[in-house]
């Protein structure tokens, strides 16, 4: 694949991603929709990253960009570090939101604390990620 085709690629898969976290999002109180489309876009956006270091050495042109001392290169490295690990933190806490709910039993929820708790984490984590996981998007159009 040459370097234009990877750059189409991953752009397009970028952009379906913004869409399916856009469409997650909308459908949050839908955990049965919401978790699958949120872990699509997920795995999608990790494929996306194996796709981008496979075709054109990502990781060795970040590693230059820092030691170079450019800014634009480390700042969108950095969000998107960010992104990856709000992914990280809202599969954890979501499943534990899940479970501490009782709706994968259909049961009454046993600590209502712990769910609003968890619930807290989970939103706040939402927020960061949705901001950080744009940010990567728009500054990936000038990458």
């Amino acid at each position: 694949m040459t370097e234009d085709t990877i750059s189409i690629l991953a752009r397009s898969l970028n952009t379906a991603v913004v869409f399916v976290l856009a469409v997650g999002l909308f459908l949050r109180y839908r955990p049965k929709i919401h978790m699958p489309l949120m872990l699509t876009a997920f795995v999608v956006d990790l494929t996306n990253l194996l796709i981008i270091e496979l075709g054109s050495g990502a990781v060795e042109q970040a590693v230059d960009a820092f030691a170079e001392g450019t800014y634009f290169v480390p700042f969108h490295v950095s969000v998107s570090a960010l992104a990856l690990a709000g992914y990280v933190v809202a599969v954890i806490s979501g499943t534990k939101l899940y479970r501490a709910s009782g709706l994968v039993l259909r049961l009454p929820v046993a600590d209502p604390e712990r769910v609003r708790a968890l619930r807290k984490v989970h939103k706040v984590n939402a927020a960061i990620f949705i901001v950080m996981r744009l940010v990567s998007f728009v500054t990936s159009f000038w990458m």
